[in-house]
């Protein structure tokens, strides 16, 4: 039931459509329920050779004798208490009255049987065959016309269910994609693609799956259930009683068998998470794979990830075929408790076992067979919902992961009251900023900061280059910007105003990063030139174009700049990809421009170029360089070096006087050289 609470919002936007598959799931257990009653008039038919007109005239004829006797037999008792000396005893007096209300409890039950077997018999005895076989056939082309009808609302009450969980798919992907997207770039991280891919695809799935047996065999199948019943409770609700009496063991059973299948979904779904992850290291990897010969490392290490799914698989698939059977035996126990005291009442004509009444009065073999049939109703639609129960459940854990995610909360918290942020005019400011990546909460690892206690001002329309060895926090330290993860301590000032008090779309605006690993889409060059300033006027993109040499290598294919780029730009090499990043950049004109190693993969002569470029762009906007190459052209164009060294900055200047006073700069420096002359 929380599954159903959590999508309530969802299932109401469709209500017409599940309004409607209820209705013709009600038609459909009539029908049910109505072929099932055509077989006591057959019984009829064939066994006893009569007509249902002279059925009619028969049961009418009983019902007449039958309240003429209550109604003697409650006469003559309430003779005898009129009669009755004062003096008698309590007792006697008690019995009499039970007796009284007995008879009249009778006389009501047959005066109704009277009064609908007179008014059935006035409406059809007009047009009913007289004959036993044409009322055969009347018989068996009415079983027709109800299967037809039964087969009719089931196909229009499956399509309203798919109609509905398809839309409610919809909206539901729709909604998670939203949600990720409002989500900060440290909880995606943690999350991890793979995770994400699972829950989009698998666990939607297996949610979808189970939707659509809830709009159809867990609500066709129960009313089809309780339509036999209330027949076979208009048949004789004494037997019918009788048989309930397995519904708690049933209920206990299935029960116990929700909870296990439950949880052993949900770490079969957290099974096909890690295999998802296998597939995505392995396909983002495969080159590296091929060239360390890694195949068949690979290959052992899903192979155990593949038998761990299979073992939980084949759990649940245990525990679902026991549902089957115990549904079978249930079903079974429950009208043998009933049909076999049905069957001593018929071959000994009684109405009543041990002084018990358990019919109306004695039952005939037509109707002992109704009611088997009945039963034997009864267990095709709990059959099919003790099949579809293990789905349900599965469906139900895939339902909380999904929605786990949907509750996920973004780390990045902003202000209702946020204040303007006009373009950056002034500086920035880190002011005393400690950091500290965080892990997955399954690691539970504790790790050193990756900033600390960081203090920076950059003047507007500077351009510092940021230095430092792996790991000393270079990447990190500008990611605080855009606001990819905020500090734990301290805080960053953009023109005197903390970051997390502006409006996060005003403060993105104003900036552009190209990272180390260039994202293009699967668009032409064209579009990756534009994405994000679609409204670019095209003499700025030719002119950006030319200027970092894009339109050179595009000019080489036949399409030119309308040449798609494929699956994350593999038509390109890295260095064009790192091209069109740059003046993706720029045509966004970005108060503050960010280059996180984003010339790794340009060869020297390219990056001279690039920078040469750059010097002519980076006027009216503050430019943050994260690199370990400090070309001769590089260091042209900044105005300051930062180092940093394991999360702290350990000095900034020029790059002479830092080449004076700072060894740690002056080894980079060295080191650097030495590899560009060996190179």
């Amino acid at each position: 039931m929380e599954s159903l609470n959590q999508l309530a919002p969802y299932l109401w936007r469709v209500r017409g459509y599940l309004i409607g598959s209820s209705i013709a799931a009600l038609l459909v257990a009539i029908f049910w329920s109505a072929g099932l009653m055509l077989s006591y008039p057959l019984v009829k038919v064939l066994l006893q050779g009569q007509s249902l007109q002279a059925y009619l005239t028969e049961e009418t004829q009983k019902a007449e004798t039958e309240t003429a006797r209550h109604q003697a037999e409650a006469a003559r008792v309430q003779h005898q208490l009129d009669q009755l000396d004062p003096e008698v005893s309590s007792s006697e007096k008690i019995s009499l009255l039970k007796s009284l209300d007995r008879a009249q409890r009778q006389l009501a039950s047959s005066g109704w049987r009277l009064m609908f077997c007179t008014w059935l018999t006035r409406q059809l005895s007009s047009w009913l065959p007289e004959q036993a076989f044409p009322t055969l056939v009347l018989l068996l082309a009415l079983l027709t016309l109800v299967t037809l009808a039964k087969g009719l609302t089931v196909y229009l009450q499956e399509n309203l269910v798919g109609i509905a969980v398809e839309s409610t798919m919809v909206m539901l992907r729709q909604r998670m994609f939203q949600h990720v997207l409002r989500l900060d770039h440290v909880t995606l991280s943690l999350l991890g693609t793979p995770q994400l891919m699972a829950r989009f695809t698998y666990d939607l799935q297996q949610l979808g799956t189970g939707l659509t047996l809830f709009g159809g065999r867990l609500i066709v199948e129960p009313l089809k259930i309780l339509s036999v019943l209330i027949c076979c409770f208009v048949v004789n609700w004494r037997l019918t009683t009788l048989s309930l009496i397995v519904v708690p063991l049933g209920a206990l059973l299935f029960g116990r068998y929700g909870k296990k299948i439950k949880k052993a979904s949900r770490k079969q779904m957290e099974s096909m998470s890690r295999i998802f992850t296998q597939l995505e290291e392995t396909l983002r990897s495969f080159r590296t794979i091929l060239a360390f010969g890694l195949e068949r490392q690979r290959r052992q290490s899903f192979h155990r990830e593949q038998k761990v799914a299979f073992e939980k698989t084949m759990k649940i698939l245990r525990m679902d075929a026991l549902s089957s059977p115990t549904t079978e035996i249930l079903a079974t126990l429950g009208a043998c408790i009933a049909l076999l005291p049905g069957a001593y009442m018929v071959l000994r004509q009684k109405s009543e076992i041990f002084g018990i009444q358990l019919s109306e009065g004695p039952l005939d073999i037509a109707e002992l067979a109704l009611l088997y049939t009945l039963m034997g109703g009864l267990l095709d639609p709990a059959r099919k919902l003790a099949a579809v129960y293990p789905k349900f459940k599965k469906s139900s854990a895939a339902c909380d992961r999904v929605f786990s995610l949907l509750k996920t909360h973004t780390r990045l918290q902003q202000d209702r009251q946020w204040i303007p942020l006009p373009r950056h005019t002034q500086q920035i400011e880190f002011e005393n900023i400690t950091y500290t990546h965080p892990v997955a909460e399954e690691r539970n690892q504790a790790r050193p900061p990756a900033l600390d206690r960081v203090s920076l001002k950059i003047a507007f329309g500077e351009t510092v280059a940021i230095v430092g060895g792996n790991g000393s926090g270079k990447s990190t330290l500008v990611n605080l910007l855009p606001r990819l993860y905020d500090p734990d301590f301290g805080v960053l000032r953009i023109d005197g105003i903390d970051v997390r008090h502006t409006q996060l779309a005003l403060l993105r605006k104003q900036i552009a990063v190209v990272p180390q690993e260039t994202q293009l889409f699967h668009r032409t060059i064209s579009e990756n030139l534009r994405y994000g300033s679609w409204d670019a006027p095209a003499d700025q993109v030719t002119r950006l174009a030319h200027d970092f040499a894009v339109d050179s290598f595009a000019s080489r294919f036949p399409d030119g700049l309308e040449t798609s780029v494929g699956e994350r730009g593999q038509r390109l090499s890295g260095g064009q990809r790192q091209r069109i990043a740059l003046v993706r950049a720029l045509l966004r004109d970005p108060a503050i421009l960010i280059l996180d190693e984003a010339t790794s993969a340009i060869d020297r002569e390219s990056e001279t170029q690039i920078y040469e470029a750059l010097a002519h762009h980076k006027q009216n906007r503050t430019v943050l360089i994260v690199t370990h190459s400090l070309t001769d052209t590089l260091l042209k164009i900044v105005d300051r070096v930062v180092v940093m060294d394991h999360g702290q900055i350990i000095a900034h200047g020029e790059h002479t006087q830092l080449l004076k006073t700072c060894p740690i700069y002056r080894n980079l420096f060295a080191a650097q050289r030495e590899q560009a002359h060996a190179a």
